[in-house]
Parts: structure tokens; C-alpha cells; sequence
């Protein structure tokens, strides 16, 4: 149990320490400005496609312009092995942020996410400096601070 809580952790903190090595996509605005806002739910219906699914608005409303970190994924890509299987489920590919005024929208594409892979093999931590100060330390009791306090 205990190796298990520490791979569990030292995973954790491998993914927020990846996600913060994204590159940023070159002249992805600091606040997009949307057209639309963000569907939360599956929204009105768009279509249907030939084989009678019905296609909603949900996932339709990010744009390019909400686009913050793309990165490589699969085999050419850098990816820190556990050896359980959740390798791809834990690949970041792009990470999107929207300001809408009152509310903020986060996105994160995984390669490859697994059924049930957010049960203990995946947590994904965005960490926000929204005052002066902040918190060094990361969450979820990681045993790892950050030179950039949120």
C-alpha cells in the first residue's frame, strides 16, 4: 500500500511537472476573445450523422484561440514509464484556458485516457497565482514545492 501511495504521488508530481514543460503555442493570446461561451452538458443537438448518432454542441465551442500547450504524443514523444498500462492515459497533448469574465474554462486533451485511469493513475492539477504571496508547496500532499508560488 505504501509503494502504491508513493508511485501514486510521484506520478502525480511527474504529470504537473510535465504540463508546466509544455511549450507554449506561439501567439495564443493571454485571454482569448470567444465568440461563444463554453456548452456546459451535451447542449442543443448539431446533426446526425449516417449511422443515426445524434451529435451535440459539448466539446464544439474551443477554439484555436483557447489553445495554450500542444505537444507531440505516441511513441516519438517523451513519456516517463510506471509499467501499469496507463502510459498514453497519462500524455498530455494540448491544454486550452478560456476567461469569460466571471468564469474560467480549462481543458486538457490526453493521448490515449483509459477507462477508470482517473482512479488512481491520473490527476491533473492546474495551479492559478491569483494573489500576492502564494502557496510554494504543490497539491494533494506531494512532497514537492515550486519556485513559482500559486
Amino acid at each position: 500500500m505504501l509503494r502504491r501511495s508513493r508511485r501514486s504521488r510521484f506520478a502525480r508530481l511527474l504529470l504537473f511537472l510535465l504540463f508546466l514543460s509544455l511549450p507554449v503555442v506561439p501567439g495564443s493570446p493571454a485571454i482569448a476573445d470567444a465568440a461563444s461561451s463554453i456548452t456546459i452538458g451535451p447542449g442543443p443537438a448539431l446533426g446526425t450523422d449516417r449511422a443515426g448518432v445524434t451529435w451535440y454542441e459539448e466539446f464544439q465551442d474551443w477554439t484555436h484561440d483557447d489553445l495554450r500547450a500542444l505537444d507531440d504524443a505516441g511513441l516519438g514523444d517523451f513519456t516517463y514509464s510506471f509499467g501499469d498500462g496507463y502510459e498514453d492515459s497519462r500524455d498530455i497533448l494540448a491544454f486550452y484556458f478560456r476567461d469569460e469574465g466571471q468564469n474560467l474554462y480549462f481543458r486538457v486533451d490526453f493521448y490515449d485516457l483509459a477507462a477508470g485511469a482517473q482512479n488512481g493513475n491520473l490527476d491533473v492539477y492546474v495551479a492559478i497565482d491569483a494573489a500576492p504571496g502564494g502557496q510554494v508547496w504543490l497539491p494533494d500532499m506531494l512532497d514537492a514545492q515550486t519556485d513559482q508560488p500559486w
